[in-house]
């Protein structure tokens, strides 16, 4: 894990694309901080008012947000004191397979200890759009023109004490990954 005792009275903020660790990374460095963890606030209204609120008056956080919603929310806070880890994923085929599966779940995050065994439809359509969207918000994270204090690869971490762990594979993860190799690979 990476040493970030040095940070004092420093909020930290990870910016992201989808599928690149990012929660399990900030969910990690704040358990081991002992700072709160807000979780794309920008999503609901009265989250990001609460974090509005907190950050008014507190700066020990962990704010993890995907990289174009901090750019088109957070315009005020470019500029400020933050800690920014940016974490990026090296191979875009299996970041967007697991979107791919995240979407087709309709679920984004799972906890220690939490199971699930399905099968996932294959709809070329799907993938494609998938492969648009990670490209989309990969493309603006990689951009970001403000500096960066730690640069990550999704590859690279080891992340413990994590409450969220990696996505589980469906029953035919072997199948939809070959499936998806071989139409993605001509399109990246």
């Amino acid at each position: 894990m990476i040493d970030l005792e040095h940070i004092e009275n420093k909020p930290i903020l990870i910016l992201s694309s989808p599928r690149t660790g990012s929660t399990m990374l900030a969910d990690s460095i704040a358990e081991k901080t002992g700072r709160r963890f807000f979780n794309e606030p920008a999503q609901k209204t009265i989250t990001f008012h609460k974090f509005l609120i907190y950050d008014n008056r507190q700066k020990n956080y962990v704010l993890k947000e995907h990289t174009l919603t901090f750019l088109q929310k957070y315009t005020d806070y470019i500029n400020q004191p933050l800690y920014k880890i940016r974490i990026r994923r090296r191979n875009l085929i299996d970041q967007v397979i697991s979107n791919y599966i995240a979407v087709n779940r309709k679920q984004w995050l799972f906890n220690e200890g939490e199971t699930i065994t399905d099968t996932i439809k294959l709809d070329k359509g799907y993938l494609n759009d998938s492969l648009e969207f990670i490209k989309r918000f990969n493309k603006e994270t990689d951009l970001f023109e403000h500096k960066i204090d730690l640069d990550l690869y999704y590859e690279d971490l080891n992340i413990p004490n994590s409450t969220t762990i990696p996505t589980p594979k469906p029953l035919n993860h072997k199948e939809l990954t070959e499936w998806a190799y071989d139409i993605l690979r001509d399109n990246i």
